[in-house]
């Protein structure tokens, strides 16, 4: 599960059904958890085989208050997809699976818009800072900022924007010349 907040693409994860225990973990782990009204999610370890559900209690730790963390936790109950939504375990909430489909694709799309370099930085720093205290949170997207400002595809995008035209980027981590 480290792997999906280490590689460098955004990971979208789509559920339409039950999400239980690893299967919800990997739902909650992803950047982006686009679910429908039908979804639900279940970390029923403890109750069904005497095993705690200790890897996906990681992840659910950091999406939602621990009080309902410990409450999925221990006595192993299926959220549905609307108080996931509430919780904040999940990112868009829609009505069924065709929608949910149609999300994805749209996102994907987004992303694909943008460039790969930029998206990769901007999801590393933001996972780095997540878990600071404010004021070195802001001194570290302080210094991504400039960070991203050395990127070659940055300034493809300023210049675009200010040429009014659609940036070409070129998705690599090249920096410009000083």
């Amino acid at each position: 599960m480290k792997k999906i907040r280490e590689v460098d693409v955004p990971v979208i994860a789509q559920v339409t059904g039950l999400a239980v225990a690893a299967g919800a973990q990997l739902a909650i782990a992803a950047d982006i958890t686009i679910a429908s009204e039908s979804a639900k999610f279940s970390v029923p370890g403890a109750r069904t085989i005497g095993l705690y559900c200790h890897s996906p209690a990681v992840e659910l730790a950091r999406a939602v208050p621990r009080k309902i963390a410990l409450d999925l936790l221990i006595t192993g109950d299926f959220m549905e997809a609307t108080d996931a939504y509430r919780a904040g375990m999940i990112s868009r909430l829609l009505p069924d699976y065709d929608a949910c489909v149609f999300a994805v694709a749209d996102v994907t799309s987004k992303i694909d818009s943008t460039s790969r370099s930029v998206q990769a930085l901007g999801k590393k720093k933001f996972y780095e800072q997540a878990d600071l205290p404010i004021a070195n949170a802001a001194d570290l997207m302080e210094s991504a900022m400039l960070e991203n400002l050395e990127l070659l595809d940055t300034q493809i995008g300023i210049n675009s924007f200010v040429e009014k035209r659609k940036p070409e980027w070129t998705h690599s981590k090249s920096k410009i010349d000083s």
